[in-house]
């Protein structure tokens, strides 16, 4: 999802923040009074629908966002949004948000799918802050709402309003919060830094109910988030039942649209599992010997220039005994499809299978590269570097996939994937083979949390061992 996108969607969810404090202001009451009753009645919905419009100035560009949100039970029942930017050569994008399932559809019109059953995440495993973290704060604005002023009645569409308008002071507020609409693993980690923010609000509020009609917001962030937006909500079918909308047809992994024609998807998936035979010539059918030593097993179109090269650097390097088993198949069997990847654990059983007496020898440590994305079932990430076992049961698996520049859309850089390679690999050797201990220094070759390629970057090297 691009930062466009995601400002938009930011500023989207800080607006329906806000509207929460219109739902009921009387005429008798003062303003205080009248804005806790409108909470209370509005959150006494059973549900309720608005629509939305939100233009954004964030300086470089401006955009257009369009939509329709609905709620029931106080959860998020489906979100819609059409955006659109002003830069030359831009697209709109269309976002559909029906919970667990996120949808996007790209510049090639088609559609894409963030989706627990197709990106390894259980739902049960949603982070606790995840869709129905709802944008509707009402206790936050109702605290936070000041110098409120009742306007001239209006009419809209043939009913009386009462009008108010009032301001919202967002200074420390964490603009993250209001970014509910972004799945956190698509969006990226927003930022933390306090936002110095305020809004101008107007309430049009129903005579007779208290809830809300329409509502305007202007928003100014300032400093490094540097926007500007003015929205307008209107809100519609309190209480009624919720239909949803019907999830796109023919949609393809999320994956797809981040990583456009990267190496080893699309019409590539299939041949990158077969079998490297480049490498049979330094290959061998066992890992022979009793004492402590690595055994390589190529998986797939893994790069025979790579191996060997990761196979020399463990000899003349560490001095370790390192032996490049035969290159096998990744089986179409255990491959998802849709997914176009493999399950690591999965793939280390199957590797198994095929070498079991080194599998069963806690001395042969036994590490298996493949060119195909991988994700862990087990795991609510949507891919994995590698798996890794113990110094007791020293087995593991990675994936070159992340590590390639060509997966991103880069230029390709065969030496960036050699060291991105290593590391993970030097990392995965120093726990099985010498028994080290992670660290959460990100400098250091052993660091415990590498989430993605920068972090191989910027690891160290050698190993801390004599």
């Amino acid at each position: 999802m691009s930062r466009r996108l995601l400002s938009a969607i930011l500023v989207a969810g800080l607006a329906v923040a806000v509207v929460g404090t219109a739902c009921g202001d009387s005429a008798t009451l003062p303003p205080a009074e009248a804005l806790a009753r409108s909470a209370a009645d509005f959150r006494a919905l059973r549900s309720f629908k608005a629509r939305f419009q939100v233009t954004t100035d964030a300086g470089e560009f401006g955009a257009t966002t369009e939509g329709e949100v609905a709620y029931k039970s106080e959860s998020l029942a489906y979100f819609t949004a059409t955006y659109a930017d002003e830069l030359p050569g831009e697209t709109m994008t269309e976002m559909l948000i029906i919970p667990p399932n996120l949808y996007q559809r790209g510049p090639d019109r088609q559609w894409y799918v963030l989706s627990p059953w197709n990106q390894g995440i259980r739902p049960e495993e949603l982070p606790e802050d995840g869709l129905n973290d709802q944008f509707i704060a009402y206790d936050w604005i109702v605290d936070g709402l000041s110098d409120v002023q009742q306007l001239e009645d209006e009419t809209i569409d043939g009913e009386d309003y009462l009008h108010y308008d009032g301001e919202v002071s967002l200074i420390g507020s964490d603009p993250g919060n209001f970014v509910s609409a972004a799945p956190p693993a698509t969006a990226g980690s927003p930022s933390r830094r306090s936002a110095q923010a305020t809004a101008q609000v107007e309430l049009w509020l129903h005579k007779s109910t208290y809830l809300p009609g329409r509502v305007r917001i202007s928003v100014s962030v300032a400093g490094a988030a540097g926007i500007d937006a003015d929205a307008t909500f209107d809100y519609f079918d309190f209480n009624q039942q919720v239909t949803l909308p019907e999830p796109p047809k023919d949609t393809r992994p999320f994956r797809d649209l981040q990583l456009p024609e990267a190496p080893c998807t699309g019409s590539e998936f299939a041949a990158c599992l077969e079998a490297q035979t480049e490498l049979q010539s330094i290959s061998r059918p066992s890992c022979e010997g009793s004492e402590r030593r690595v055994c390589l097993v190529p998986l797939g179109q893994v790069s025979p220039p790579l191996v060997q090269q990761l196979a020399d650097h463990y000899r003349t390097q560490y001095g370790l005994s390192v032996t490049v088993l035969t290159p096998v198949a990744v089986p179409a069997g255990i491959a998802n499809p849709l997914r176009e990847q493999v399950d690591a654990p999965m793939l280390i059983d199957y590797m198994g299978h095929l070498f079991p007496d080194e599998y069963a020898d806690a001395n042969a440590v036994l590490i298996g590269i493949t060119p195909v994305d991988l994700y862990n079932q087990e795991s609510h990430f949507r891919y994995v570097f590698g798996v890794k076992g113990t110094v007791e049961s020293p087995r593991a698996m990675l994936s070159t996939f992340r590590m390639n520049p060509g997966a991103y859309g880069e230029a390709p850089d065969d030496a960036l994937l050699l060291s991105r390679t290593r590391k993970l690999l030097s990392k995965y050797i120093g726990m099985l083979y010498y028994g080290l201990e992670t660290s959460p220094d990100p400098a250091s070759p052993l660091y415990d949390n590498i989430l993605g390629p920068s972090d191989l970057d910027n690891m160290g090297e050698p190993l801390p061992v004599p």
